[in-house]
């Protein structure tokens, strides 16, 4: 599927009855079937993701909904966004994924997202304190530099349990074991499964590719070694009966190689005696 994209802080918002406004705060709405995905206090990913990005514009943010097809969020894009902190980390990044997959769209990777950002918050981390007003959730700390991209179904399987409150560091790098190991995520359609079976991270499948190929080239060096032992194992077992063969060759042909010798010198003397006479 080909993707467009809205800038998040360049747009014309087009008024839509299926736009929320929390204050000075505009998101879209999700599909409720993505309900796991949001916070305790019941706010979506889209939601939240406003809040945090409003920090950094004095309170004030607008997400605008995908009324086309095709169209997904991308990161900062003007000059304005590249030294932007509230965009260029990765839980802003999950939670604005979240928000393109809550509304039936794909999204892009964390390498396209903070393309133009000069500068990027650890994995992780989310450099300001959370605002009032909100909470994020625990699934949007996942470290997607791992993968390359913003994973529903590691989302899904870790779960909201533990969430950061307005007024602390907004960080999380160890995370708890997940709550499920399913792999069937509510909300998630057979296109976006399929789009994300289709992106990650390259060294991530290298890796795998690279452990393939050394699991078979160690299978072809130890069938290599065993063919290597039995050659050897039969140049020797050869050695030794050739050995052991010439052995009784040399044996059995020692006594008649001196008979033949005397019969020899038997035979000549009788014709000797015959020239004398003559």
């Amino acid at each position: 599927m080909s993707m467009m994209t809205y800038s998040l802080s360049a747009i014309l918002l087009l008024a839509a009855p299926w736009l929320l406004v929390d204050a000075q705060l505009t998101y879209p709405n999700c599909d409720p079937s993505w309900s796991w995905s949001f916070n305790s206090i019941n706010q979506s990913p889209c939601a939240v993701a406003a809040y945090l990005q409003s920090v950094c514009d004095n309170g004030v943010f607008t997400i605008p909904d995908l009324v086309l097809d095709d169209f997904s969020y991308v990161g900062p894009t003007g000059p304005g966004d590249s030294s932007d902190l509230c965009k260029c980390n990765t839980v802003v990044y999950s939670l604005m994924s979240a928000c393109d997959a809550c509304q039936g769209a794909n999204w892009f990777s964390w390498n396209t997202w903070k393309h133009n950002c000069n500068n990027i918050d650890p994995p992780q981390t989310f450099s300001h304190t959370i605002p009032q007003g909100t909470r994020v959730q625990e699934w949007a700390f996942i470290d997607v530099t791992k993968e390359g991209i913003w994973d529903p179904v590691l989302s899904y399987q870790l779960g909201n349990r533990v969430e950061i409150i307005p007024g602390e560091p907004a960080t999380m790098t160890s995370l708890p074991a997940p709550t499920t190991t399913s792999t069937s995520v509510p909300g998630l359609s057979s296109s976006q499964a399929q789009y994300l079976a289709s992106k990650g991270n390259t060294s991530d499948r290298a890796r795998k590719i690279g452990a393939i190929v050394g699991g078979v080239l160690s299978g072809v060096a130890l069938v290599a070694a065993a063919v290597a032992l039995f050659l050897w194992r039969a140049r020797v077992k050869r050695r030794r009966v050739t050995r052991k063969a010439a052995e009784i060759i040399f044996a059995n042909r020692a006594l008649p190689m001196q008979e033949k010798v005397s019969k020899g010198k038997d035979q000549e003397e009788p014709h000797d005696v015959v020239s004398e006479a003559t």
